[in-house]
């Protein structure tokens, strides 16, 4: 790869001898450096120079080519709706000129930016677009991209043994052409689907296999993200020594390499099992850790799932007015993939507390999300094991008839996943619930829960 220097030699000497057509390819090529620097704005400027070079003297080509890179650059910034703006402008022009080798990459670009905004069904189109176009020209590299993208949409329908189909499909490939890079990342997601089937030891495995690879090419994100997913697979199976062993490897990882984001994410994950471990106080810290990380950076899923899980440990600590306050806080940051387990929480700790309206309200808000869950795919233990306690909530409120279908919710939950770990932390907190059972009426539930 050419140094910043020599772009900007290259750049001076086409200026100076008027090459109109070669200083804006130099100006693109500045950019794509600045944009691996992650010096965004800078590599903005460069594309918006070269695009005005593109237009002024008719090179329609690279005018579709640096309006895909700034809609790429938008996307960066999280500028959703501009960068499909430009993607739609160079997608027009590959198709005005006939460039399906750079239609298809538009067309699967925009599937991302779709995905982003949460409409799945109009990414998968525009997926399946760019895959005919990858497959009718040959090209098995993109072909295992956009393989793997359906995948991802698949996996965010629930859709999970669709999801392994295609993600399958993509490993071949990129094994096929040798893609050390991409065969790591497809592992690592069929490991995330056999752990959301609670197949944990089948997850282990293909972590293990990504986990090998990222090593190999010194890919230092992969390698701290497959390290935690282990931890997470370690945890459930009740192995939490060795699982905090992984979290803190991948802590490390995302702390050296600069990933705010990720390094909150293992904190949690750290003081989740620290807390299950009966840790409080260390859970507690390594949760604030988290929280102040996330509030830095605005992520919404780590501002939620933080304060999830210090309410969780205040309510083990029996510190009611703590665990209030921060599953209230938990609730204000919307994370549809925790907000069924925050809304359960607050309705264990109203009803702990005597707030049997706000325990009702909280129990109902749970069922509304768990069943819109379920409706994706039945086989979301987890939600199942969510609606278990829901119900049983709504059961000690006086809804009676929820403990039939509590006990059907935990059975269901049991067939799927019963690793020691994950019922571990399952029983815990129905034990925290059933502190107000006080005529023994979810004895029979907390059987079903136990498996």
């Amino acid at each position: 790869m050419c140094s910043l220097d020599h772009y900007e030699q290259a750049l001076a000497i086409a200026r100076e001898i008027g090459d109109r057509g070669s200083e804006g390819p130099w100006l693109g090529s500045l950019g794509n450096r600045y944009a691996d620097l992650g010096q965004t704005s800078r590599a903005i400027e460069h594309y918006e120079q070269a695009l005005a070079i593109a237009r002024e003297i008719g090179d329609r080509r690279n005018e579709g080519v640096w309006l895909g890179n700034l809609g790429n650059r938008y996307a960066d910034l999280g500028q959703t709706s501009r960068a499909i703006e430009h993607y739609e402008q160079a997608l027009a022009i590959a198709r005005e000129i006939g460039d399906r080798r750079s239609e298809g990459p538009w067309l699967g670009a925009l599937g991302s930016r779709y995905a982003d905004l949460g409409q799945t069904s109009r990414a998968i189109e525009h997926y399946e677009q760019a895959l005919a176009i990858a497959r009718e020209i040959g090209d098995r590299g993109s072909e295992g991209s956009w393989l793997g993208s359906l995948g991802n949409r698949y996996a965010d329908l629930g859709q999970t043994s669709r999801a392994i189909e295609h993600y399958e499909q993509a490993l071949a490939i990129a094994r096929e052409i040798g893609d050390r890079g991409n065969e790591g990342p497809w592992l690592g997601v069929l490991g995330n689907c056999y752990a959301d089937l609670g197949q944990t030891s089948r997850a282990i495995e293909h972590y293990e296999q990504a986990l090998a690879i990222a090593r190999e090419i010194g890919d230092r994100g992969n390698e701290g993200v497959w390290l935690g997913n282990l931890g997470d697979c370690y945890a459930d199976l009740g192995q939490t020594s060795r699982a905090i062993e992984h979290y803190e490897q991948a802590l490390a990882i995302a702390r050296e390499i600069g990933n705010r984001f990720l390094e909150s994410a293992w904190l949690i994950n750290l003081g989740e099992s620290q807390s299950n471990e009966e840790r409080y106080e260390q859970a507690m810290l390594s949760c604030e850790q988290a929280m102040h990380i996330a509030d830095e950076i605005g992520n919404v899923q780590s501002r939620n799932v933080s304060r999830y899980i210090m309410a969780r440990t205040a309510l083990y600590r029996n510190d009611l007015i703590a665990a209030r306050t921060r599953g209230e806080e938990a609730h204000g940051y919307d994370y549809p993939p925790n907000n069924p387990h925050v809304a359960v929480l607050l309705g264990v700790i109203a009803l702990r507390q005597n707030d049997r309206i706000a325990a009702k309200q909280a129990f109902q808000e749970a069922l509304t999300h768990v069943d819109k869950r379920l409706s994706l795919t039945s086989q979301d233990y987890q939600a199942l094991d969510s609606k278990g306690l829901t119900l049983a909530g709504l059961a000690l409120y006086g809804e009676s008839a929820r403990l039939a279908e509590a006990i059907e919710a935990y059975l269901a939950a049991r067939a799927i996943n019963h690793d020691a770990g994950y019922l571990k932390q399952i029983l815990h907190l129905f034990d925290a619930l059933a502190a107000v059972d006080k005529d023994g009426m979810l004895t029979a539930v907390r059987k079903a829960a136990a498996g």
